[in-house]
Formats: structure tokens, C-alpha cells, sequence
């Protein structure tokens, strides 16, 4: 199981498939990429792994509410054949209006630092 946060591996991915390159299967059993809207580093994986998936939107990563009761999202499960794994890629974090409001200066700092502050990114990987 793999977790990637705010990671760059769809860009990475698409300039591969520009310069004439498909992308390989990642050798691990489910893989489970983690962003902020605002990042301007993490991105989506699954259009770029399968076009067919553009049509879907990523799945909101469950907001932790200090119980252990974390619901999962009901389109989290996909036919396996579309991707690594049985469970969706693409998770999107919830934002809060202070980090919006931000400079953008700034912004990369302090997206980094929430991804490892965030108790619902914590919450999610423990569940998984």
C-alpha cells in the first residue's frame, strides 16, 4: 500500500507519455494519492493513468471527527481492472478558508507542513 501526498507523479507521468513513454504498473497492491485543491504540485493520477476515469471526480477524504466512526466515500471502489488496487486513487483533502486566504508565497511552506499535521490524512491512513 502506497500513500502519496501533494506529490508531482501525474506531471511526471504526462511529460512520459509526451515524449513517447507509457506509464507502468506500480509494483505495489493499492495506491492512494492525497492532495489539497490548491497544490500546485499534487494532481489528479487517475485520468492520466486511464482517460475513461476523467469523467469521475476524486473522493473527498473523510473529514476526522474524533471518533472512530469515519465513513467511506460509496464510489471509493472501482472494477480493479481500471486501476492499482480496488479502491479509487484520487483523494481530495478538505482546504480550510485559511489556507485559501494565504500568499502564495507562502503557500508551498505551509501545504507540505498540513500534510503531516493533518489529523484527517492520519485518520485515513490508519483506517487503510
Amino acid at each position: 500500500m502506497t500513500f502519496l501526498l501533494g506529490c508531482p507523479l501525474a506531471f511526471v507521468l504526462i511529460h512520459r507519455k509526451f515524449h513517447g513513454c507509457e506509464a507502468e504498473p506500480l509494483e505495489c497492491n493499492q495506491l492512494f494519492n492525497m492532495y489539497y485543491p490548491i497544490d500546485a504540485c499534487g494532481a489528479r493520477l487517475e485520468p492520466v493513468l486511464n482517460p475513461q476515469l476523467s469523467m469521475l471526480l476524486p473522493v473527498n477524504v473523510p473529514r476526522y471527527n474524533g471518533t472512530a466512526d469515519v465513513v467511506e466515500n460509496n464510489n471509493s471502489m472501482l472494477d480493479s481492472s481500471l486501476l492499482w488496487g480496488n479502491h479509487r486513487i484520487d483523494h481530495i483533502l478538505h482546504c480550510p478558508h485559511a489556507m485559501i486566504t494565504l500568499p502564495s508565497s507562502v503557500l508551498p511552506n505551509v501545504l507540505h507542513a498540513s500534510y503531516w499535521e493533518s489529523d484527517d490524512v492520519a485518520a485515513f491512513i490508519l483506517k487503510k
